[in-house]
């Protein structure tokens, strides 16, 4: 088992995990390395940061042709990629202040 975090996406609630910015810079850099490289970075980003009953549950969707809200997304991959980033941009931002307050010799309990 590993921590996780719960995510609300197109009817589901999924298990995540909150990426590290090294996990977004991976996946950025991979670009450079051709499409190819870059969908399986992709992959393998999504199936690392998901847990495997929301991987499944994805995988499912994706091949329902029924499924009305998987269909109408351009991309539910990047789109699930984005939210990620989102929360892990706004977790990196919120450690960053947390250390910031530290090195400047200030606590959470400080008046």
């Amino acid at each position: 088992k590993w921590p996780h975090a719960w995510l609300d996406f197109h009817g589901d609630r999924i298990a995540i995990r909150i990426p590290s910015r090294a996990a977004f810079e991976g996946l950025h850099y991979s670009q450079f390395a051709g499409d190819d490289a870059m969908d399986k970075a992709a992959g393998r980003f999504v199936a690392r940061h998901v847990s495997d009953a929301t991987f499944a549950r994805l995988l499912d969707r994706m091949a329902d042709p029924d499924d009305v809200e998987y269909v109408a997304s351009q991309s539910i991959v990047m789109e699930l990629v984005g939210l990620l980033g989102k929360i892990g941009t706004e977790r990196w931002k919120k450690d960053t202040e947390a250390l910031d307050a530290v090195k400047n010799g200030q606590t959470r309990n400080a008046k």
